[in-house]
C-alpha cells in the first residue's frame, strides 16, 4: 500500500488503543485488513471518492467533513469508533439536484464486509459494537 496504511502508529499508540477498547467494553466489527481495503479503494479513484468524517473511541470529537484520504483519516484506524461517508453530492452542472452514490459505496463496504447504516445523505461504518447511530445526520 502506498502511503500510510490502517495501522500506522506511534510506538507504544497500538496497546494503549487495544487497552481502552477493553475498558470500554467494545468489541471490534472492523480491522487493519478492512480499513486498507477502504483506503485502497478511496486513494486509487477506482470509485467515487467521498466526503468523510470520523469519531474515535478516545474522544467524544467528531471530525469536520474532509476529503483528504491520504494524511487526514485518523491513524492508526483501530481508534475509529466510527467513520461516515457522504454518498451523495449536489451536481454543479443542475443547481438544486443531487447525485446519490449510496449504491456504489455500499458495493463496496459490502464486499469490504463493513458493518454499516445508511442515512440519507452519509454512510456510517461501525469500527466497534455496541453501534453508535447517534446523530447519523438524515
Amino acid at each position: 500500500m502506498i502511503g500510510p496504511s490502517a495501522n500506522s502508529a506511534h510506538d507504544g499508540e497500538l496497546p494503549k488503543l487495544r487497552a481502552m477498547a477493553a475498558r470500554l467494553n467494545l468489541s471490534g466489527l472492523a480491522n487493519d485488513t478492512k480499513w486498507n481495503e477502504l483506503l485502497t479503494a478511496m486513494r486509487s479513484g477506482s470509485v467515487w471518492v467521498p466526503f468523510f468524517r470520523y469519531r474515535c473511541i478516545d474522544s467524544d470529537f467528531v471530525s469536520s467533513w474532509d476529503a483528504e484520504w491520504w494524511y487526514h483519516v485518523p491513524m492508526p484506524m483501530i481508534s475509529v469508533a466510527w467513520m461516515e461517508l457522504r454518498h451523495s453530492e449536489y451536481d454543479r452542472r443542475f443547481p438544486g439536484h443531487r447525485v446519490d452514490h449510496s449504491q456504489e459505496l455500499c458495493e463496496l463496504l459490502d464486499r469490504i464486509g463493513f458493518d454499516y447504516a445508511i442515512g440519507d445523505h452519509s454512510i456510517r461504518i461501525f469500527g466497534y459494537s455496541p453501534r453508535d447511530t447517534t446523530e447519523i445526520p438524515p
